[in-house]
């Protein structure tokens, strides 16, 4: 292979747990200057990220498998196969697979943080591991969730005791 080739794949992608979702990390920020990075999302019916923000970056969406919803500016908006969004920096929002089928998306966040902070907030599984059972994370998890967040770009809006599942809904 080239210095200037970067082949990705399932067999090869760094793969973790992070909020009962896997993310393989396809194209790192690392390799291309933190231009951009291109991560694999694999999420069970039922299960989302928490209301959060990228501060500096720009995220686009593209649903491979399923149905995603977008939960932005007080409204959702479903998205399903072959169909692409765009998140501009600094919008909150959440995703979530509110389909009763597993949901698969490629997200691209520019620049590319997003990728750092999926390898250091998520669980690293084995390459081929399906996708696991939810678990809601304790407070100390979620304050480290928190903290990790914004160092790379992703600014969590829920509050701790949501994310640890202490707080009323």
């Amino acid at each position: 292979m080239s210095k200037n080739i970067i082949r990705a794949d399932d067999k090869h992608a760094d793969t973790f747990d992070l909020g009962g979702a896997l993310w393989k990390i396809q194209i790192p920020g690392s390799e291309t200057g933190n231009q951009f990075s291109l991560v694999e999302s694999i999420s069970p019916p039922g299960i989302g990220s928490p209301l959060h923000r990228h501060i500096r970056a720009d995220q686009a969406i593209y649903v491979l498998e399923g149905e995603l919803e977008i939960l932005a500016d007080s409204k959702s908006f479903f998205f399903t196969k072959g169909e692409t969004c765009l998140i501009r920096r600094g919008a909150p929002h959440r995703e979530i697979n509110s389909s009763r089928s597993e949901t698969r998306f490629i997200t691209i966040h520019s620049p590319g943080f997003f990728s750092e902070f999926i390898r250091l907030a998520g669980i690293p599984v084995p390459v081929g591991t399906k996708v696991p059972p939810p678990s809601t994370p304790n407070i100390d998890e979620a304050r480290k969730l928190v903290e990790i967040g914004l160092e790379f770009d992703v600014e969590i809006l829920t509050p701790l005791e949501k994310l640890a599942g202490t707080g009323k809904q």
